[in-house]
Order: C-alpha cells, then structure tokens, then sequence
C-alpha cells in the first residue's frame, strides 16, 4: 500500500418498487424520478426494479419540507451485487 486512502465504496444494488395511486387529478399519473444523471418515468402499480441512489433521492425528497410531491411506494425486495 502506498499510504493513500482507498474511496468509500457507494452501496451497490437495486431495489423491487412499486408506485401506488393516489388520490386527486395527478393521482394515476407517472412518476418522474432524476439521481445520478440518469432519468426515470415509472408507471404506477407496476413492479420495477431501481438502482440504490434513485430510491435514496427519493427518500431524501419525501423528508424535505414544502410543497414538493410524496410518492406512496412500496419497496417489495433488495438485492446486493
């Protein structure tokens, strides 16, 4: 070893979500999810599978105060590569 810091390693990894309807007019609509440069548009009430970092930046915009929007979900199973 070279006396250099090794990087931490980003969880790796994906996740088996799914998207519910909502109440009101926008409640049937798509979901439009953006982390890592990387955009996505999920239908709702259909199973998918999303890397780690769109459901940590999800979690991060559903703990934000304000008008932003609250995605109900249900995450059906994790897996690690």
């Amino acid at each position: 070893m070279n006396g250099k810091k090794t990087p931490r390693t980003r969880k790796s990894g994906c996740v088996r979500i799914v998207f519910h309807n909502q109440k009101g007019r926008e409640g049937s609509n798509d979901v439009f999810l953006a982390a890592g440069g990387k955009a996505y548009l999920i239908k709702r009430e259909h199973k998918v599978v999303l890397p780690w970092d769109v459901v940590r930046a999800l979690k991060g915009a559903r703990n934000k105060k304000g008008p932003g929007r609250c995605y109900s979900y249900t995450v059906l199973a994790r897996t690690r590569q």
